[in-house]
């Protein structure tokens, strides 16, 4: 996996994303986003953008489960609040946007992780909503995922998100 910046505003991500069988796919993607969003990338399943002034965002590929498929999984945990958001399009396909915090009374350690990855998973909180964006790449759920502090910003930056080869 790799990151860099083909032009001022813009970022480049080729990306090896295994898919839990074993097996691997290679997403190349460019978006307008600011250069420091790209100061640490690493992950395995889950690809991770850590901006050098803090935070993160989470590109997950979810092989084998369409966008309504974890849609309905995420919705049908009694663990998580969901908020609907207007939806947006990323890379000429429609994107599900939510917010998600935990339930009153659970702690994050009573919930299973929104993206359970090893090289973190992502948790939910109680205090800040997680942003969440699902889209349709290829028959199967693409989830990007940021916390508060990122979310405008990173949600602006999806809408000018496109595929490479």
């Amino acid at each position: 996996t790799t990151a860099s910046v083909p032009s001022p505003g813009t970022i480049e991500v080729v990306w090896c994303a295994l898919d839990g069988s074993g097996g691997a796919e290679r997403v190349v993607f460019t978006m307008e986003a600011p250069e420091d969003w790209i100061d640490q990338v690493y992950g395995e399943r889950a690809l991770y953008l850590r901006p050098s002034g803090g935070g993160a965002i989470v590109f997950d590929a979810e092989a084998g489960q369409s966008p309504e498929e974890w849609l309905a999984e995420v919705n049908g945990r009694p663990e998580y609040v969901v908020e609907d958001l207007p939806s947006i399009t990323i890379a000429g396909a429609t994107a599900t946007v939510f917010d998600v915090i935990l339930a009153p009374g659970v702690s994050s350690g009573d919930a299973p992780p929104l993206i359970d990855d090893a090289n973190p998973p992502w948790n939910v909180s109680a205090s800040s909503p997680s942003r969440v964006w699902v889209v349709d790449r290829a028959g199967e759920a693409l989830v990007i995922v940021t916390g508060e502090n990122l979310a405008e910003a990173l949600g602006e930056a999806l809408q000018t998100l496109e595929w490479g080869s």
